[in-house]
Order: structure tokens, then C-alpha cells, then sequence
């Protein structure tokens, strides 16, 4: 009995990212300086562990010359994690040749010797193997943050003290700031601004305009007893508006000729009679005066004005002056307090970006020493650290051609040819938000551009494995008119958007699959807590109908890219909520409740942020660390103890200490 032909199903091709060329670069190119745009979900860090893998396994480098710089602890202990698993993998691999697996294994136990870490990090570590090339003492610290603001706070403290006597170089011009309006918090301010960013600071300082003084005491009394002559020639006098002003800046200004020109008092006296001019008073009440035909209106009013002209353009001049020597005299502060931290072997993290840099800059023998050490370095999210970076990266990576002198080595990062397959760096221009960190995307561009003038190529990264098709749809809909479409230019201000594509497309029968809401009214005139009620109740509401109404999901657990997408109901338990701040929870509970939605808070730091849990950590640090008195006076002022800060006040002021075992 013959049964009738069956058709075998069509084999699924394996899934291949839509930017697979790119990928195999990656892997493949080992000897290629790269540079990779790769956008959010697109997979990066599994591209940077295979490189890693495959630099190791074809023998081109160990683990230990081996430098991946990340962006936190968390990403370097992650980055580790997964280098250790796939070289394990690769070592028990079967299919692969015995001297490749050799290699892994070799690889697995010399992991421990990679400079996987953090930027700071490995900067520090470049510090303690030649802290007295760098002028530092060896075994030198590193302060927290925390500890390194205290001790800033008490360096301006103390530079503030003496600048505000009397004597002080810039007390004068100290007085005429404060006079128009500047703070000492606005002068803190600019300090901690200038910290933050002290390597950027010019050694020369700031230019000093020239003040000459003199001019507006000279100009009155030339001027003023003009304009007091002309008041006769008012027909009402006391009353009249541009009369009665001439009158009451008549004391004023013989103040100012009572001064010395060019003192703290002068300007001063100077800044109360501004405004001079008047543009008060009526030509028909005031006469003509014969001798010149003027109305002695319109003559007093040119005379007031050339006053304040002249007296304007002074202090504009003397605040100028004033405002040069403040910020002269507050950089020379910061760069003081930086040469202190050196001295004295105490490094704040900013400092070991800037010593690392200048070590590598100027010290060619250091220079040269890290270059032989490491073979390849590897950066993951440049866009988002200190620009500082680059300048390290480069001047480890340089291709010293042989024969070349001390005076060919360039001295600026951006003159800088790295060595061919030596540099890898993965970025994304979109994604670079930390510019309070100093992140800039500028710079980013730049060290691409130096790259590439080398021979290096930018590869892109698209391919989002995170998300379904209708999260990237809208994504790429909105977010290619905010920053620019595919291939527009890149501005300095702004990076050019690159289309993601998707992995799951989605495509559940019906209109009950997978899709992008915008909940809310953004015309809402009402303050925030109505908008936040009606979000909740439209959300609770949306909630309740895609679970009770069957909508389906993308089953994670049973989909894969090569079988294909399968569908299931939504439970609640799937549904995730991400709010931007702790304000909005009370409304969005409420919300859910409305509609007997269960819910739980996930985010531990709803706990760990609570007062209570900090009182008790403080407690914990204090008993574990006798010395750390932040912690202990914050024990102190806990309900566990109730000290309150006028107890503690009173307690310091009788010589008593914040350390318990004192």
C-alpha cells in the first residue's frame, strides 16, 4: 500500500543579526584598531568577552597584558565573570584543537593577572607600580568621596579666613564682589567647580584687564558744580523730578570726592550714586538759557549722562579687574590644594585620572614601560567616563617607530599614532549623559577621528536583542527626530541617532499582542498630583484589561531566535513598573489598588533608603570602625541613642572625642 508523498516542513534558517558583518570584525579582525558604535541591548559586552577570548586563543596576547577598561565595579566584576566562562568553555571544548583548549585553560587561571577594572582603578594601579616617578609617596591612598569633601571643606575654610583680612592681596577686591551682589557660597561654588575640573586649568591664570581709576572723581568735580548751576534755570525747583534728583545726589557725590581714587571706599561710594543719568523733567518746565539758547533741561540731562558714562565705564572696569583677581586667586587655591594632596600622598579619584595622565605624558621611560606591558587595551563605555581616558588610552597605545628620538615622542594625546590591533574602544555618542562626571561626547568623537586617521574602522552594533519590535519601532520614531536621522552629521552639541533593529518581532494573531501606550495627557493645565492620579487610574485600568481580557506576550522561556516566537497570556507577575522617583509611588499604589491589581516593591533601595535601616547602618559602622566619627555622631543623633546636636555641641566643646573607645 503506496501512501501518498509527504512534504517535509522548510528548514529555519539560523537567526543572523542584521549587523552579523559587523560582529564577525569584531571577533575575527584582531589585528584592526576598532572603534564600535554600539547602541543600548545590542550585545556589546558579549562582543568585547569574544575579542577578549579570541586574542587568547589564538596566542596573540596572555591574560596578564591583557587591559579592559569598564565603567564601574559592577560592569568589571561582570566583564571578568564572563571572560572566565567562556575561556572554561573553551578549554572542555571539545571540538577545538588541543592547543587551542591549552590556551583557554592557560587563559582561566592567569585571569586573575587581567587589568579588568575601572578607570580609576587601573589609573591607580599605574600610580603604585611607579609612585616615585609621579612624585608620590609609595603606598599612598585614595580618599572617598565623603572623606574628600570633608577635607576640602576644611582647606576653603581655612584659605577663606585669610583672604577676608584686611591685609589680604584681594580683600579690596573681595569687598566690591560682595558689594554687587556675589556670595561666599557663590565663591564655593566656583572653587568646587574649578576642583572638579582643575586639570584643565591654565598655570598663567586668567587675564587681568586694566582699571584706571580716577576718572569719575576727576569727571565730577569738573561736572557737578555745572550741573548744580543749571537747577536755576528749573521754574517749579523743589518738586520737579530731574531738579530734586540733582539735589539728592549732591551729598552722595561729595562722598565720592572724599575718597581716594581707585579705594574699596570709592567704588563704593561710587556704586550708591549710579544711576546718575536722569531721563525725569519736562522741557516746558525749565528756561532757556540765553547764553547758549538750551533749555537748561536738555543741558543738565547731557551732563548726568556723560557723568554716568564715565562712572560706568569705571566700575566696570575696577569689577572686571576685581572679578580676574578673585579667580586667579581661587585657582591658585585649587592648584595649591592639589600639590598638597601629592605631597602628602593623598589622592582623591579625580587625581588619579590627572597624575596617571601626566605620568604617561611627560615620563617617556614610564611611557614606554606600560607599553611593552600591555599588549592590547580594550575600553568599554568611553562615552560615559572622564575625557582624561582617552589620553591614557592613547599614550599606552603609541607605535614608536624605530629610531625615533625623545623629540619625535608627541606630548599631546590627539598627536598620537596607536599601534595597529592594540586599541579596541566601544562607545555610544546617544548614550553619553554623565557630562557631571566629565563625560563628553566631543571627545569621544575626537578619539574616534584619531583612530581612524590611524588606520583604525568604526563598526556599529544595531541589532537589539532586548527588546520586541514595537518598543523599537517607537524608539526609532521618536527618537530619530529628537537627535537627527541615519546619517545625519554628527554636531558637537548633539549625536546623529542610529536606527536599532528588532529581534522579536511580535506578530501575535489579533490585536491583543505587544505594543507601546502613552498613558496620560500632556495638556493637562492641573498641578502634579492630579496628573499623577489620572496616570495611575488609567494604568490600573489598562492592567486589569490586558490580563482579565487573555492579551498575549512573547513567552521568553519557550521563543528562541532560531524556533521561532511563541505566545502566552499575560499574568500579573509579568508585568514590571518603572517609576523615575519615590513621589509617585503613593499615587501609583493607590492606582493599583483601585483595580485589586497585586503588587510588591522590588527595588531594595526602598528599603535601604528608609531612615530607619540608615540609623541602623550608622550604628553598625560606628561599632565596626571606632574611628569613622561621620558615622558615629550620625549614630548619636539616631532614635537609638537621641542625642541631640546641642548635646553634641556641648560635648565637643568640653574637649569630649566621637570615638567611643577613646
Amino acid at each position: 500500500m503506496t501512501g501518498q508523498p509527504t512534504t517535509p516542513a522548510p528548514l529555519r534558517q539560523p537567526f543572523a543579526p542584521s549587523d552579523e558583518a559587523a560582529r564577525r570584525v569584531i571577533t575575527g579582525n584582531l589585528d584592526d584598531t576598532l572603534f564600535v558604535e554600539a547602541s543600548a541591548g545590542t550585545g556589546k559586552t558579549t562582543s568585547l568577552v569574544q575579542r577578549i577570548v579570541n586574542l587568547v586563543v589564538t596566542g596573540r596576547t596572555t591574560m596578564d597584558r591583557v587591559a579592559a577598561i569598564t565603567f564601574t565595579e559592577a560592569a568589571a566584576a561582570e566583564l571578568r565573570d564572563r571572560v572566565r566562562e567562556y575561556l572554561e568553555r573553551g578549554a572542555l571544548d571539545p571540538e577545538r584543537p588541543d592547543g587551542e583548549r591549552e590556551l583557554c585553560s592557560r587563559g582561566a587561571e592567569d585571569l586573575d593577572q587581567a587589568n579588568i577594572r575601572t578607570l580609576h582603578a587601573f589609573a591607580a594601579q599605574l600610580l603604585h607600580e611607579r609612585p616615585l616617578d609621579a612624585e608620590l609617596p609609595p603606598g599612598f591612598e585614595t580618599s572617598d568621596e565623603i572623606v574628600a569633601g570633608i577635607a576640602f571643606d576644611e582647606a576653603w575654610s581655612d584659605w577663606l579666613n585669610v583672604v577676608l583680612e584686611a591685609d589680604s592681596p584681594i580683600a579690596g577686591d573681595l569687598a566690591m564682589a560682595l558689594s554687587e551682589g556675589v556670595t561666599l557660597d557663590n565663591l564655593k561654588k566656583l572653587a568646587e567647580a574649578f576642583h572638579k575640573n582643575y586639570a584643565d586649568l591654565n598655570e598663567k591664570g586668567f587675564a587681568v584687564p586694566v582699571a584706571t581709576a580716577g576718572a569719575s572723581v576727576e569727571a565730577l568735580r569738573r561736572q557737578w558744580p555745572e550741573a548744580e548751576r543749571l537747577c536755576q534755570f528749573s521754574k517749579i525747583g523743589e518738586g520737579d523730578p530731574l531738579y530734586d534728583h540733582v539735589v539728592v545726589r549732591t551729598a552722595a557725590v561729595q562722598a565720592v570726592l572724599g575718597t581716594g581714587p581707585g579705594t574699596t571706599a570709592n567704588y563704593h561710594q561710587l556704586g550708591k550714586l549710579c544711576p546718575i543719568r536722569c531721563r525725569n523733567g519736562r522741557v516746558e518746565n525749565w528756561e532757556v538759557e540765553s547764553s547758549t539758547g538750551v533749555n537748561g533741561c536738555t543741558a543738565l540731562k547731557a551732563v548726568l549722562l556723560a557723568l554716568d558714562h564715565v562712572i560706568t565705564e569705571e566700575l566696570e572696569q575696577a569689577s572686571e579687574r576685581a572679578f580676574a583677581n578673585i579667580l586667579n586667586a581661587v585657582q591658585g587655591f585649587v592648584l595649591d590644594y592639589a600639590a598638597s594632596r601629592r605631597r602628602e600622598g593623598r589622592a582623591e579619584f579625580q587625581d588619579l585620572l590627572v597624575w596617571a595622565r601626566d605620568l604617561l605624558r611627560d615620563n617617556l621611560e614610564v611611557r614606554d614601560h606600560f607599553r611593552r606591558r600591555f599588549s592590547h587595551l580594550l575600553i568599554d563605555e568611553s562615552q560615559d567616563t572622564d575625557p582624561i581616558q582617552a589620553e591614557i588610552a592613547m599614550f599606552i597605545a603609541e607605535d614608536v617607530p624605530s629610531g625615533a628620538s625623545e623629540a619625535d615622542r608627541p606630548k599631546s594625546w590627539d598627536q598620537v599614532t596607536p599601534a595597529r590591533g592594540k586599541l579596541f574602544v566601544v562607545g555610544d555618542p546617544k548614550q553619553s549623559i554623565y557630562r557631571f562626571r566629565r563625560a563628553d561626547v566631543d571627545q569621544m568623537y575626537r578619539l574616534q577621528e584619531r583612530m581612524a586617521s590611524a588606520g583604525g574602522v568604526t563598526e556599529k552594533l544595531v541589532q537589539n536583542f532586548r527588546s520586541q519590535r514595537p518598543v523599537i519601532d517607537w524608539v526609532n520614531n521618536v527618537f530619530s527626530g529628537w537627535m537627527g536621522a541615519d546619517g545625519d552629521e554628527a554636531t558637537k552639541s548633539q549625536a546623529p541617532y542610529e536606527s536599532m533593529t528588532h529581534l522579536w518581532s511580535a506578530s501575535a494573531e489579533g490585536d491583543k499582542g505587544p505594543r507601546v501606550w502613552a498613558l496620560g495627557n500632556e495638556d493637562m493645565d492641573e498641578t502634579i498630583e492630579p496628573v499623577r492620579r489620572q496616570e495611575a487610574n488609567e494604568l490600573g485600568a489598562l492592567l486589569k484589561q490586558i490580563v482579565s481580557e487573555g492579551w498575549l506576550m512573547l513567552d521568553p522561556d519557550a521563543s528562541s531566535p532560531n524556533e521561532g516566537e511563541v505566545y502566552r497570556p499575560v499574568k500579573f507577575s509579568d508585568i514590571c513598573i518603572l517609576i523615575p522617583r519615590r513621589t509617585s509611588l503613593p499615587s501609583l499604589e493607590r492606582g493599583l489598588e483601585a483595580f485589586d491589581i497585586p503588587y510588591r516593591l522590588e527595588s531594595a533601595s526602598l528599603i535601604f533608603k528608609s531612615q530607619e535601616v540608615q540609623d541602623l547602618l550608622n550604628c553598625l559602622r560606628a561599632i565596626d570602625n571606632p574611628a569613622d566619627r561621620i558615622a558615629t555622631v550620625a549614630a548619636l543623633r539616631s532614635p537609638a541613642f537621641g542625642c541631640s546636636d546641642v548635646d553634641l555641641l556641648r560635648h565637643y566643646e568640653a574637649g569630649g572625642q566621637f570615638d567611643y573607645l577613646a
